[in-house]
C-alpha cells in the first residue's frame, strides 16, 4: 500500500515581530502558561522595556518556503526572510500545513542580543513521513543584523535530544538581558521526558546555562519562581509519574535549579520527594531510616505502615496491606533487638504468630521472624540472626520478597535488604 505523504507538523515560536515584513495586525501571544502551582506571593516578572527597531529589510513577495525537508528548513526560511517575505504569511503558511494542531503556533517580541533590533526564533517539528520513523525537530534562531537576518543557532532535525519546545523567554539570570528556556521533549510508549536548557547570547554565540539532567523526570511539570532577591528566576521541575501500570505507584520528585553567578550556570539546588501517600513508600522511608540508624524515625514509619489509616494500597488492596504490615512488624522486631529491647521484640513475635497463623496467606513473615528470633536466642549474635533471616528470604522469595515488589518505578528488595548488616 502506498503511504500518503504526511504534511509537516510544525510548532513555531516567533521571538520577533519579524522585521519590517511582519503584518502589524498579527495577533499577539498570551503570557507563558506555567505548569504546576505558580508562586502566589510574588508578582510575575516584567522584562525591561526595550526600544526595538524593526530590521530594515524592504518588503518583497518571495515564494513561501516548501518546508518539505527538515534539513533545508534553515536556508529556505532565511532566503524567504531576507527577500522581504512577511513573517505573518510564513506563520499562516505553516499553520495551514498543520492539519492536526493549528493552535500550536505562538510568538512574542524579544530582542535577544540587545542591539535594538528584533530577532526571530523558530521551533519546528515534523511528524514522521513513514511508519516506524521518528519525528524531526529543530531550533532555529535568526538574528537581525544590519539589513539582513542571519542564522545564529541551528540544531539538527535528527538530534537525539528530542523535539524542542519553548517554555519561557525572559531574563532568568537577573542581569536585565533575556534568555530562552527550552525543553527538548522525547516520548516513549507511555511517558514523556524533557531535558531543559537555557540559551543566552554571549556576544559571539548562544550558550547553554543549564547544568545537570532533567530528562530522567517522567511527565515533568515546570514552575518558574521569581524574580528572587537577586532578580533571577528559579526553575522547578516536578516528575508526575510514569504512564505504565508495570511501573507501579509513583512517588513524585521535585528538583529546583537556581542561578549561580560564580559558575555562570543554573545548578541543582534542591531535590525533594513528595510526602508519601502510598503504604509502600512509607515502608521505603522507614527502611531507609533504619539503614541510616535513625531508629526513632524508622519505628514511626513501621507503625504507620501497620495502621489501617488512610494510606493508599495501590492495586494490591487488603492482601498487599497485610503483607506490608507483617514485614513492617518483622523490621520493628529487628530494631527492638538492636536497641536491646527484648520485651518489645517478644511482643512483636506474639503479634505475628496471632495475626498470621499457619493457614493465613502471609504466614511466611511470622516464620521469618521466628527464624530470626531463634537464631538470636541460640547464638546471641545479631549478625548471625540477620544472616538466618536473609537465608530464609532467599529460600522463600515468592512469600517474602515478591509481595514487596511494587513495579519497576520502585525499589526491588533482595534477600540482603530484609535484615541489613551495615550497622553491625
Amino acid at each position: 500500500m502506498k503511504l500518503r505523504k504526511i504534511l509537516p507538523f510544525i510548532a513555531i515560536t516567533l521571538l520577533a515581530s519579524g522585521c519590517s515584513t511582519l503584518n502589524p495586525s498579527s495577533p499577539g501571544i498570551p503570557a507563558t502558561v506555567l505548569i504546576g502551582d505558580p508562586p502566589q506571593t510574588q508578582a510575575p516578572y516584567s522584562a525591561p522595556t526595550v526600544s526595538a527597531q524593526v530590521c530594515p529589510i524592504p518588503p518583497g513577495s518571495p515564494d513561501l518556503p516548501s518546508l518539505n525537508d527538515p534539513h533545508t528548513w534553515a536556508p529556505e526560511i532565511l532566503t524567504y526572510l531576507n527577500a522581504g517575505g512577511f513573517v505573518s504569511s510564513l506563520l499562516d503558511h505553516i499553520q495551514a500545513s498543520n492539519s492536526t494542531e493549528p493552535s500550536a503556533i505562538a510568538g512574542e517580541i524579544l530582542d535577544l542580543n540587545e542591539d535594538g533590533l528584533e530577532d526571530l526564533a523558530l521551533f519546528l517539528t515534523q511528524a514522521p513521513s513513514e511508519l516506524g520513523s521518528l519525528p524531526s525537530g529543530s531550533l532555529l534562531i535568526f538574528l537581525c543584523s544590519g539589513e539582513t537576518f542571519r542564522a545564529a543557532y541551528v540544531t539538527s532535525p535528527a538530534s537525539e535530544a528530542g523535539l524542542p519546545k519553548l517554555q519561557a523567554a525572559r531574563d532568568f539570570t537577573g542581569d536585565g538581558r533575556p534568555e530562552l528556556l527550552i525543553l527538548w521533549e522525547s516520548c516513549g510508549a507511555h511517558t514523556c521526558f524533557a531535558q531543559a536548557e537555557i540559551l543566552k547570547w554571549t556576544g559571539s554565540g548562544f550558550v547553554n546555562l543549564w547544568q545537570g539532567r532533567s530528562d530522567d523526570l517522567p511527565s515533568p511539570d515546570i514552575e518558574l519562581q521569581g524574580p528572587l532577591a537577586d532578580g533571577s528566576t528559579a526553575i522547578s521541575i516536578t516528575a508526575r509519574g510514569i504512564g505504565s501500570v508495570g511501573a507501579g505507584p509513583y512517588r513524585e520528585i521535585r528538583r529546583t535549579w537556581t542561578w549561580h553567578p560564580e559558575s555562570g550556570r543554573f545548578e541543582l539546588s534542591e531535590e525533594a520527594l513528595a510526602d508519601p501517600k502510598y503504604r509502600i513508600h512509607v515502608l521505603h522511608d522507614a527502611d531507609q531510616a533504619a539503614l541510616e540508624g535513625n531508629y526513632e524515625t524508622a519505628t514511626k514509619g513501621y507503625l504507620r505502615v501497620m495502621e489501617v489509616g488512610t494510606l493508599d494500597d495501590w492495586s494490591s488492596g487488603e492482601d498487599g496491606r497485610a503483607a506490608l504490615r507483617a514485614y513492617a512488624a518483622f523490621r520493628q522486631i529487628v530494631i527492638d533487638i538492636r536497641k536491646g529491647n527484648t520485651a518489645n521484640a517478644e511482643t512483636g513475635i506474639d503479634f505475628l504468630r496471632a495475626a498470621y497463623p499457619p493457614e493465613s496467606p502471609h504466614h511466611a513473615y511470622a516464620g521469618l521472624a521466628e527464624r530470626f528470633w531463634e537464631t538470636c536466642q541460640i547464638d546471641g549474635d545479631l549478625r548471625e540472626a540477620c544472616l538466618a533471616a536473609q537465608s530464609y528470604a532467599l529460600n522463600n522469595p515468592e512469600d517474602i520478597l515478591e509481595p514487596l515488589y511494587y513495579g519497576y518505578a520502585n525499589r526491588t528488595y533482595l534477600a540482603a535488604d530484609i535484615c541489613p548488616l551495615d550497622n553491625e
